[in-house]
């Protein structure tokens, strides 16, 4: 009977996985291009300054998410950066959040 509840709890929930029944999920990124310094990060062309500070930010990033869950990424996360308002807005779905939503690292 236990198996079963956490079978059926399992079944229910929705989480970030799931991103892809909203049209966002879906864009192509093909647009976007490796920075040469970091492996890691991707960026929108022409943006690339804004990607070295997120590179910068990223290895106290991933201490903190891997801290948080207790476990270490099993490969290294590959980070999209959006360097334009219009970018963020075709990429990255908000739920419950008006379009202009973006912010830019100070």
């Amino acid at each position: 009977m236990k198996w079963l509840l956490v079978a059926m709890l399992l079944a229910t929930l929705q989480g970030c996985a799931l991103t892809v029944s909203n049209s966002r999920a879906l864009q192509p990124i093909d647009d976007f291009v490796q920075l040469a310094s970091d492996a890691r990060v991707w960026v929108e062309p022409g943006y690339e300054a804004y990607g070295e500070r997120v590179s910068a930010a990223l290895p106290a990033a991933i201490a903190k998410v891997e801290a948080a869950h207790y476990l270490p990424f099993l490969r290294p996360p590959r980070v999209y950066v959006c360097g334009s308002e219009d970018c963020f807005n075709r990429c990255v779905y908000t739920p419950g959040c008006p379009p202009r939503s973006f912010r830019t690292i100070d």
